[in-house]
């Protein structure tokens, strides 16, 4: 099963356009749906540990799934394959960028738009059948409102950068007013499972309501009544859920049925600990700000909750705040080519900072090891928080509020991708505005590579590849006779 595992993680790793949440259904329909190398059941549950650990989620679904797979060996490949593609390509452009200039990250954006049409294909056919199969166990009404309620609770920024291109200006200074983080709704989310023990009809369930309506107005992007929570009020709410749970599992005599082996936990944090130390003191030999990116590498990416987005504001703040990156590379060279890329974004911009800081200190060779210590650093790091995290999951797995949380965490992402197909119509429309061209005609453009991209997945089905290419040279072309 390893080879399998590395030729199907390296597959999601080239598709993997869109960041974290929109490879759920790319991997999904890999690993669960055209090989059956793992359940439904076991996928749900890889979604759950690696959406309240922090870091990039495709290293943490491809570590998971990989080790239902292969084992040890397979949790290291799955985590490093869907990784490597869009590190490599990144690296890469840099490159090339001095010879190339920037016409080539223009020509990626380009291509980016039909991508990105046909990644939105394959989230919307996963938000149906997550909605089918809500129905089919009598759950529909529920897990609609889950739905809607996670879409509005996230979209803010996004629908109103759409709705302020459309009418050509800014409409509030104030910022939306609904639109928390993906941390935020997973907090609010699992305060009211283990606050209220899933029972939607009860006294407990309308407090939790009243706290998590003070919290989004409290802590939205809009901040309504003008305070910010931060740390503090998540840990609140988390806290006071956790102990509520307890008192209920004591009152009623429920015990943790599921084991926690310390010794397998420490061998799987050793596959990821070992290599970090080895590329560590590789690129030590050849930079000498390696310890530093080390220490503010790893800070960076056991801090970053919310998905690549919410990457690039911690990076800033460690990374170019500091000094160590120019803010000209940063938003100029990085985040255009990391975005127009595949693969987890958290990880190609650690690749991209090692690159630059490397380059400088000590040249190419320099450079090229600390991107290769960025990789590691994104994906170990990552990787040995989700391990930890999941060990203690399984511990208590079996339950029954995790049985409430298995049925409520499907929906609330389709909501949060949801939010992303706004996000990436949003990005594709800004790309095709820059050659000068109208709000409706950038949308109705996106739209028709939308139906195209939808129309050939049908007639292709399983040559994921053969319609990105198509989509992606459409996508230039047009762009090109614009």
């Amino acid at each position: 099963m390893l080879t399998q595992t590395l030729r199907s993680f390296l597959k999601i790793g080239i598709v993997g356009f869109g960041g974290g949440s929109a490879l759920i259904p790319v991997v999904e329909a890999e690993v669960v749906s055209s090989h059956h190398y793992i359940t439904k059941e076991q996928y749900a549950e890889h979604n759950i540990v690696g959406n309240i650990t922090p870091g990039a989620l495709p290293p943490k679904l491809g570590m998971l799934s990989g080790y239902d797979m292969a084992g040890l060996p397979g949790m290291a490949t799955g985590a490093f394959a869907v990784s490597f593609p869009g590190a490599l390509l990144t690296v890469l452009f840099l490159s090339l960028l001095s010879v190339l200039g920037t016409p080539a990250v223009q020509q990626i954006r380009a291509a980016s738009i039909g991508i990105s049409a046909f990644i939105i294909v394959l989230l919307l056919e996963y938000v149906a059948k997550v909605l089918r199969d809500a129905a089919q166990g009598g759950r529909r009404r529920s897990s609609w409102v889950l739905m809607i309620g996670s879409f509005l609770l996230t979209c803010g920024k996004e629908a109103l950068g759409l709705l302020e291109d459309a009418m050509g200006g800014t409409l509030t200074t104030a910022g939306p007013l609904f639109d928390i983080s993906t941390i935020d709704l997973l907090v609010l989310v699992f305060f009211l499972i283990f606050f209220t023990g899933g029972k939607i009809k009860s006294k407990r369930m309308a407090f939790a309501c009243v706290l998590s309506v003070l919290y989004v107005l409290l802590y939205g992007k809009g901040a309504l009544l003008g305070v910010r929570g931060g740390l503090p009020l998540q840990a609140g709410l988390l806290l006071l859920a956790v102990l509520t749970m307890l008192r209920d599992m004591r009152r009623e005599g429920i015990r943790a049925t599921g084991q926690l082996s310390m010794r397998t936990v420490w061998k799987k944090v050793g596959v990821f600990l070992i290599p970090l130390v080895i590329v560590f003191v590789f690129a030590f030999a050849l930079c000498r700000m390696a310890p530093t990116y080390l220490v503010n590498g790893l800070l960076s990416t056991v801090t970053s909750f919310g998905g690549g987005e919410a990457y690039l504001t911690v990076a800033e703040g460690i990374f170019v705040s500091s000094g160590m990156v120019d803010s000209s590379a940063f938003y100029g060279q990085i985040v255009p080519i990391a975005n127009a890329l595949p693969g987890p974004i958290l990880v190609k911009i650690l690749c991209g900072i090692g690159y630059l800081i490397g380059l400088e200190d000590g040249g190419m060779w320099s450079g090229y090891a600390m991107a290769l210590l960025g990789l590691m650093i994104g994906v170990c790091g990552t990787c040995i928080v989700c391990i930890l995290v999941e060990a203690v999951y399984r511990k208590f797995s079996s339950l029954p509020v995790f049985a409430t949380l298995k049925a409520w965490i499907l929906p609330v992402i389709c909501g949060m991708l949801l939010t992303t197909v706004l996000s990436m119509v949003g990005e594709s429309v800004t790309v095709i505005r820059e050659t000068g061209s109208s709000f409706p005609t950038a949308f109705f453009l996106v739209a028709g590579l939308y139906l195209a991209a939808n129309v050939l997945q049908r007639k292709l089905p399983g040559k994921d590849l053969l319609v990105i290419l198509v989509t992606g040279a459409a996508s230039v072309a047009i762009f090109h006779l614009l």
